[in-house]
C-alpha cells in the first residue's frame, strides 16, 4: 500500500496563521509567532470543539482566530479541507464524506456535491433516507 506524505497548506484568510493538510489535520503555522492569550505553541496540532457544535451532527468543527482582537469562528473542519485542497469549478456547496464517516476528513474521503448527492450518496450506504423515506419518495419532494 502507498504512503502518503502528509502536506500543509494554508486555510483561507488565515494565510500564515492556520494550515490544513492532505490528511484532514488542522495546525497552527510553525512559523507564526505566538498569539496573544494563546498558549498554544506554533505547530500545535488543533483538535476538534465540541461546543457550539450542531448536537449529534457528528461533524468536526474548530475555532480559528486572527488574534487580532476580534471574535473567533467556527468552521466546519471537512469545509476546510475541501476548500484547500479539492478544485470546486462547479461551485458546488456541500462536501461529501465517500466513506460515511464524519471523522475521516482526508481529502481522498472527500468530495464537492449538492445537496440532493449527498443524501442520495447516504441513501445508498444507509438503504434509506435521513428522513426515513425511500429514495424514490425523497426525490418526489425535491424535484
Amino acid at each position: 500500500m502507498k504512503q502518503v506524505k502528509e502536506k500543509w497548506k494554508d486555510i483561507v484568510n488565515y494565510e500564515g496563521i492556520y494550515e490544513v493538510s492532505n490528511m484532514g489535520q488542522i495546525r497552527k503555522n510553525p512559523n507564526h509567532s505566538f498569539i496573544k492569550g494563546c498558549i498554544k505553541e506554533p505547530g500545535y496540532i488543533l483538535k476538534p470543539i465540541s461546543k457550539g457544535t450542531k448536537k449529534g451532527s457528528g461533524y468536526m468543527r474548530v475555532w480559528l482566530s486572527t488574534g487580532d482582537g476580534k471574535p473567533a469562528k467556527i468552521f466546519s473542519w471537512h469545509r476546510l479541507v475541501a476548500i484547500a485542497w479539492i478544485p470546486n469549478p462547479s461551485n458546488l456547496p456541500e462536501v461529501n464524506h465517500k466513506n460515511e464517516i464524519k471523522y475521516d476528513n482526508c481529502v481522498d474521503n472527500l468530495e464537492w456535491s449538492t445537496g440532493v448527492d449527498n443524501l442520495i450518496s447516504y441513501y445508498k450506504n444507509h438503504k434509506k433516507s435521513p428522513l426515513g423515506l425511500t429514495l424514490e419518495q425523497w426525490k418526489d419532494l425535491n424535484m
